[in-house]
């Protein structure tokens, strides 16, 4: 009965950390279908500023990136598009 709870008191406290390793990560990294996407859009926006600049150098390439990156990082309204205000435009003559 000793080694069952021997065993038992080794068990238990590695599955409480493994749990709150996981749930420390999950709350830190995303989840694993949040770090997918992630990973997808950062390769997304790496093709296609390497296809925007075919002879650009790499620096001109990451900096295409970054901008590519800012634009998409921008906050998408929670509301539908057409319960959205329509933007004021004036033209000036």
């Amino acid at each position: 009965m000793v080694v069952v709870a021997e065993a038992f008191d080794s068990w238990l406290p590695g599955q409480f950390f493994d749990a709150a390793r996981k749930g420390l990560g999950k709350q830190l990294l995303g989840s694993e279908q949040e770090r997918g996407l992630r990973a997808a859009g950062v390769t997304a926006i790496a093709r296609t500023a390497r296809e925007l600049r075919p002879e650009g150098s790499h620096e001109h390439v990451e900096q295409l990136a970054a901008v590519l990156d800012q634009i998409f990082r921008a906050p998408v309204p929670a509301a539908p598009l057409e319960e959205q205000p329509a933007p004021r435009v004036t033209l000036a003559k």
